[in-house]
């Protein structure tokens, strides 16, 4: 599941055997101008790059706010 803005745009489901990363380029519009993801995206940036060529890649990037790590 994937959330923008607040809201859901787009959610996959598959067997518990799938794993999340194989079903990334379903999740993506094409709209998106940044990316978030856990480790498991990480080396997916090809992609991200194919279904978002602007979109900023954050995956596995620590938020801050204001100059400050977010904890949460």
């Amino acid at each position: 599941m994937w959330i923008a803005g607040g809201l859901v745009h787009s959610v996959c489901t598959t067997a518990a055997s799938v794993a999340d990363k194989w079903r990334l380029a379903d999740l993506l519009q094409g709209e998106e101008r940044k990316v978030w993801g856990d480790a498991v995206y990480q080396g997916h940036n090809e992609t991200i790059r194919e279904a978002v060529p602007h979109a900023q890649d954050r995956s596995c990037s620590r938020t801050t706010y204001q100059n400050y790590l977010d904890e949460l």
